[in-house]
């Protein structure tokens, strides 16, 4: 039998008795390269590569995924790239960042989430 599990996904839960019951369990990791042979702005895939990293160093607790960053690209399109980085902070879960004394970046990110505001994907500066 093969099956597939998201984890972490609201709704989807898997229990530790039930996924100890297949022999083989593979985790398949967002592909960031493909992202940027789709053209996805290279800063958005940047930032989620760099996530990535600290997801798995246990400094976050979730990344975008490459059908987030698909939808940026489509979001950026049609409204601009300001649009689509509060829409992609948008969909990241309320708890992203656990705080970590080796970061202080993850406090600065968490109160930023916290306060409703975020940083700028374009060169423009931002307005006073």
């Amino acid at each position: 039998m093969i099956a597939r599990h998201n984890p972490g996904v609201h709704g989807a839960v898997l229990t530790e008795a039930l996924a100890s019951r297949f022999a083989v369990q593979i985790q398949v990791a967002t592909d960031y390269d493909l992202a940027a042979g789709l053209l996805v702005n290279p800063r958005a895939v940047r930032v989620a590569r760099n996530l990535a990293a600290r997801q798995g160093q246990g400094e976050v607790g979730w990344a975008p995924q490459l059908r987030e960053l698909l939808a940026f690209q489509q979001v950026q399109a049609v409204l601009g790239a300001d649009a689509a980085v509060q829409n992609l902070i948008g969909v990241a879960p309320r708890r992203t960042v656990t705080w970590s004394p080796r970061s202080s970046a993850a406090s600065s990110a968490a109160a930023t989430r916290r306060s409703g505001s975020a940083g700028r994907c374009s060169d423009a500066p931002a307005p006073a």
